[in-house]
């Protein structure tokens, strides 16, 4: 069971009579029940001239209602909904039949009146929305009346700038030459990319239209794919704890945040280490390194296989590499432990010395 459509919008200028209407979508023979709840509730007729609605329906139903609103009625938004929920007949429910019904569906009806004087609601749209570097942008700037005054005379300027506010474009736009109340209407312009680098840009404008301040707004664009490339990976196997080093460049017309990478160390498959970077911020079209730090002194001597990722926003950058440890030689001793090896040979030679020669001379002495 459905609706369809959900939601229907109006604009109430003071119309004597809104006219609405909708599907109800069934599954099966039902008998139906129709009416509206809300504040707006009481301003609204079916086609049987009534408030409340029955029908029986076995597929589709259209329902056609009135909406006859005060005129005096405030500007603003209001809300009403059309609920249709399921009834049963004193004959189903003794045979049975009234066990099953579904929940209630709604219509919701939203009503808006316009502000007093002169008033302008505008939004921002542009195509293609992902955009490639030399490709032409096409602007829209729906325009909706919404006060009780005619607008006459609508155009703008939109304004293209880089992160650091430097105006890239000025790209000027039709013209309307009248909007009449509760009218809709758009505005068009274009932006040719070529020669612009690839990174984030800001279109805004501001619309003057005779009320009591412009219109603005304003929209991000992104031209190109936010990319770091990974342009060099190098290590320094020097002592038990190795330095992955990983140089970056991005292309990106902004500081990139928290970027940090992740390195897996493996070997025949088998993940032996996985190490995480600090993070860094890459600045617009800027280059940084980070360096991962990898304890492999108890490991054998071998290649190793290195899986770099670099992680930033919703994206990744991954490069392979591989390192080899070599077998460790023994070290000779340093120069001090040799001298004082020699000393301590040296002293003990003299003391056998001088103990040969306290003896030779005490066994004269008793001659």
């Amino acid at each position: 069971m459905g609706v369809t459509p959900p939601l229907r919008e109006t604009i109430f200028i003071g119309q004597p009579e809104v006219l609405g209407d909708f599907n109800i979508l069934s599954d099966g023979e039902k008998n139906l029940r129709i009416e509206a709840h809300g504040s707006l509730a009481p301003y609204i007729f079916f086609s049987n001239g009534e408030q409340i609605l029955e029908a029986h329906t076995s597929n589709e139903l259209l329902v056609e209602y009135a909406l006859r609103l005060p005129a005096d009625l405030k500007p603003g938004t209001y809300y009403t909904e059309i609920i249709t929920s399921q009834y049963f007949t004193p004959e189903e429910i003794v045979q049975g039949g009234g066990s099953s019904a579904f929940a209630a569906v709604s219509h919701i009806l939203k009503i808006r009146v316009p502000n007093d004087g002169k008033f302008l609601e505008a939004s921002f749209e542009y195509e293609p929305r992902r955009i490639q570097p030399g490709t032409i942008v096409y602007f829209t700037l729906p325009l909706l009346n919404f006060g009780t005054e005619e607008l006459t005379d609508l155009w703008t300027e939109i304004e293209v700038t880089a992160p650091d506010g430097t105006v890239v474009a000025r790209s000027p736009t039709s013209h309307l030459p009248t909007l009449a109340v509760a009218e809709r209407a758009p505005l068009r312009a274009y932006w040719d990319t070529k020669g612009q680098q690839s990174g984030e840009y800001t279109a805004s404008a501001a619309i003057d239209y005779g009320g009591k301040s412009p219109a603005q707004l304003s929209t991000t664009l992104r031209i190109g794919e936010i990319k770091i490339l990974i342009t060099a990976v190098t290590t320094d196997l020097l002592g038990d704890i190795a330095k992955i080093h990983i140089d970056l460049e991005s292309n990106w017309n902004s500081g990139i945040e928290d970027v940090y990478a992740v390195v897996t160390v493996k070997q025949g498959g088998a993940v032996i280490d996985t190490l995480k970077t600090s993070s860094l911020t890459l600045e617009s079209w800027g280059t940084g390194r980070l360096t991962a730090f990898w304890e492999h002194g108890q490991l054998p001597p071998g290649t190793y296989d290195l899986d770099i990722r670099v992680f930033y926003y919703d994206k990744q950058a991954g490069k392979e590499a591989q390192v080899t440890l070599e077998e460790t030689e023994e070290q000779p001793a340093p120069f001090f432990k040799n001298s004082l090896l020699l000393v301590l040979i040296i002293l003990l030679a003299l003391l056998v010395l001088l103990n040969a020669g306290w003896i030779l001379f005490r066994s004269r002495k008793k001659r």
